[in-house]
């Protein structure tokens, strides 16, 4: 038999690795500031106050969580544009007022981008706006208020949601009133085939 000519073909399967760079909201920090995750604040409309810092920063862990939010679990912590969570423009009324973009980069150099999945749980105050990999449409919609009371699953799968080759930026929104205004992700796991 002439090698690589038999009647059945069978290829090697290949084995999923760890994507490294994931991690939990508050689960590596460098002070109060996260080292992974960053935040953007924006407000909603023009009537809206400014956030006092534009343009993404690294997130701070929230030292004293608003007191309804849910305890988090040993290795993470509640993150928002300061460790009050608040705005000094806050309104507190339970309206959507700002927008907060929380970003995380993860690499797959070296992964083929068409095997890549990503599963996490958060919790968000006040509403949680969905989610987008590599700039592309936010997929979810405004969800009811009370995010803050339980951890919601969140699963990407290619072929539809669009991993890339090299760096990648997957971006959670919240919306908020600018009072206690945070996000929590735990259980941050992702895996990848090595090309």
């Amino acid at each position: 038999m002439i090698a690589g000519c038999s009647g059945s073909s069978t290829s090697p399967s290949r084995q999923s690795d760890p994507i490294p760079g994931l991690a939990g909201t508050a689960a590596r920090l460098n002070g109060n500031a996260d080292q992974v995750w960053e935040v953007e604040c924006t407000p909603i409309d023009q009537s809206t106050p400014r956030c006092p810092d534009q343009g993404f920063r690294p997130a701070q862990r929230v030292l004293a969580p608003f007191s309804e939010w849910l305890a988090p679990p040993s290795g993470v912590g509640w993150i928002g544009v300061n460790d009050r969570a608040t705005l000094p423009t806050g309104f507190g009324d339970q309206r959507p007022r700002y927008q907060y973009l929380y970003r995380i980069s993860f690499d797959l150099t070296g992964f083929d981008p068409s095997t890549a999945r990503l599963e996490l749980e958060w919790a968000a105050d006040n509403y949680f706006g969905g989610y987008r990999l590599n700039a592309g449409t936010y997929l979810g919609e405004l969800a009811e208020n009370r995010q803050w009371l339980s951890f919601k699953p969140l699963a990407l799968r290619s072929p539809g949601a669009a991993f890339v080759a090299g760096r990648n930026v997957l971006e959670l929104r919240v919306m908020g009133d600018g009072q206690t205004d945070g996000l929590i992700v735990r259980d941050f796991r992702g895996t990848a085939e090595r090309r």
